[in-house]
C-alpha cells in the first residue's frame, strides 16, 4: 500500500512538473508572438507614414526623367545625377526606404516561419534594386544608417551583387532579354508549362 502511495506522489509530481513546463512553453510562445505582432505593427506604421509623406507627382517626375535621359544607365548615386531636383532625389530615396522596409517585414516573417518561403519569393530578387542608382543608394547611404538587421543587410547585399551581374551581362550583350538574364542570374525556376 505504501508503495502505491509513493507511486501516486511521484505521478502527481510528474504531472505538476509537466504542467509547469507546458505553461512555461505557452508563455514563451505568447511572448514571442507578442513581439512579432509588435514588430509587424511598427513596420506597418512606418510604411504607412512614409507613404503619406511621399510626394507621388515628384516621384513620377523623377521616374520620367530616368527614362527620358536614360539615367538608369548611369552608375551614379542619386545626389550625383544633375538632372534630378532635390525633391525628386528625396522622393526616390523615400520610395526605396518603403520598399526596403516592406522586404524587411517579409524577411522577418520568413525568418520566424510566420510565412512559407514560397509566399515570399519577391524577397529573393528584391525588384527595388533593379536600377543602378537604387543599388548605389543602398551601398552608399542606407547600409550606413544601421537601420536594418545584419542578416537582412547580408541578404540585400547578395541581391545587389546579383543585379550588378545582370547589369554587366546586359552591357556585354545589349540584345539580351532583361527578364531572361535576371532569371538566369537569380536561378529562378522556369514558369509552369501552362503559363508559357
Amino acid at each position: 500500500m505504501e508503495m502505491l502511495a509513493d507511486f501516486g506522489e511521484v505521478a502527481v509530481g510528474l504531472a505538476v512538473v509537466a504542467c509547469l513546463i507546458y505553461v512555461g512553453y505557452q508563455l514563451r510562445e505568447s511572448r514571442s508572438q507578442a513581439r512579432a505582432d509588435t514588430l509587424q505593427r511598427r513596420l506597418d506604421t512606418r510604411i504607412r507614414t512614409w507613404q503619406q509623406q511621399l510626394e507621388v507627382e515628384t516621384l513620377h517626375s523623377a521616374k520620367d526623367k530616368f527614362f527620358e535621359f536614360e539615367l538608369y544607365r548611369e552608375d551614379a548615386a542619386l545626389h550625383e545625377i544633375e538632372e534630378l531636383t532635390l525633391r525628386e532625389r528625396r522622393a526616390l530615396e523615400r520610395e526605396l526606404m518603403i520598399e526596403l522596409t516592406y522586404f524587411q517585414n517579409l524577411f522577418y516573417q520568413r525568418t520566424h516561419q510566420l510565412i512559407e518561403p514560397a509566399d515570399s519569393l519577391p524577397l529573393d530578387y528584391m525588384r527595388c534594386f533593379e536600377s543602378a542608382p537604387q543599388r548605389r543608394a543602398w551601398k552608399d547611404q542606407i547600409r550606413l544608417t544601421n537601420h536594418f538587421p545584419p542578416d537582412f543587410v547580408r541578404h540585400a547585399d547578395t541581391i545587389v551583387k546579383k543585379y550588378d551581374e545582370v547589369e554587366r551581362r546586359m552591357a556585354a550583350d545589349e540584345d539580351a532579354d532583361f527578364s531572361a538574364v535576371v532569371a538566369d542570374v537569380f536561378d529562378l525556376p522556369a514558369p509552369p508549362a501552362w503559363i508559357s
